[in-house]
């Protein structure tokens, strides 16, 4: 099992949250259920920066501040500082160029996401984006939300 787990902002949306688009509504309780994991596992949560500024977005300004520092007290909230983006570079040049195509805003994003969690020696990435997923096999184990039984009631 792992020791450090990184996430990815949809799944950190839907366990701290707990909001989603219609038709993942289940996510919000898979999502809870394996942060109650791994803290239950002493396993460290940790969310880049750049995907807990991603989860703050569509928090009201008045409440961004209290739930940042929620957030920070309870988690890993790991900045992309210069090992992040050594890591990122070589991301970049490793996949932009073997892909021969421009990458876009979103994926500078998920590259950013997925160099913090190289940097930080990650042990899993766990993410709901299958794009994500597919590239960032090649560098660090990637998982989805695993398929938890529903309960009524977690405390996390």
């Amino acid at each position: 099992m792992a020791r450090v787990a990184c996430f990815d902002s949809n799944i950190v949306g839907w366990a701290i949250r707990r909001d989603a688009t219609s038709g993942q509504e289940d996510n919000i309780l898979k999502a809870r259920a394996l942060f109650k994991t791994c803290k239950e596992k002493n396993i460290k949560i940790l969310i880049p920066a750049i995907a807990f500024g991603e989860v703050l977005c569509p928090i009201s300004l008045e409440q961004q501040k209290d739930f940042g520092l929620l957030m920070m007290k309870e988690y890993l909230i790991t900045p992309f500082d210069a090992q992040c983006a050594m890591e990122f570079a070589k991301l970049w040049r490793e996949k932009s160029d073997s892909q021969n195509q421009e990458v876009s805003r979103k994926m500078k994003t998920d590259y950013m996401i997925l160099a913090t969690a190289i940097a930080k020696k990650a042990d899993v990435l766990y993410t709901e984006d299958r794009k994500l997923q597919r590239f960032a096999g090649d560098y660090i184990r990637t998982e989805g939300l695993p398929g938890y039984t529903m309960q009524t009631s977690l405390d996390i």
